[in-house]
């Protein structure tokens, strides 16, 4: 039974191998330059919003980072209001690359020279603000305890 056990657990583990092998091959850590413009206008090959006073800003459901050559990568964990903010300024993107896909996991966002979004800043901010929520409670059982 032990035996069984053991070839099981090991099939199980070769098999998480090959199917994650493939995953692993298509992102790749990368710094792509671009401008961040509306996904909807990317797609049918428009330029839009035309300003960042442009009510397209308000509606666009998505913003992307669009390439010189017209290629254009979406930025899943780069939340909107960043990219919004952003919008039609040259960027720099540093992260992990997914041609299949044409998406970028965003590690770093820089625009006009300037770190305006990090994915280590993310941690830190909230990991202070973790802290911050323990000191907070900490002190509210004191006081409940306090005669």
């Amino acid at each position: 039974m032990e035996g069984i056990r053991k070839n099981l657990m090991f099939a199980m583990f070769v098999g998480f191998l090959v199917c994650a092998a493939p995953l692993a091959a298509n992102a790749a850590m990368e710094t792509k330059e671009g401008t961040i413009t509306g996904l909807a206008c990317a797609t049918v090959g428009y330029t839009c919003p035309i300003d960042q006073a442009d009510p397209m800003v308000a509606v666009e459901r998505d913003f992307v980072l669009l390439q010189d050559d017209g290629k254009w990568y979406i930025m899943p964990n780069l939340d909107r209001s960043v990219k919004a903010r952003h919008v039609l300024r040259k960027a720099k993107v540093k992260g992990m690359v997914d041609e299949t896909y044409r998406s970028i996991d965003v590690e770093e966002l820089t625009v006009d020279g300037r770190v305006v979004w990090s994915m280590a800043a993310q941690r830190e901010m909230q990991e202070r603000l973790e802290t911050m929520e323990r000191e907070r409670r900490q002190e509210l059982e004191k006081m409940k305890r306090a005669p």
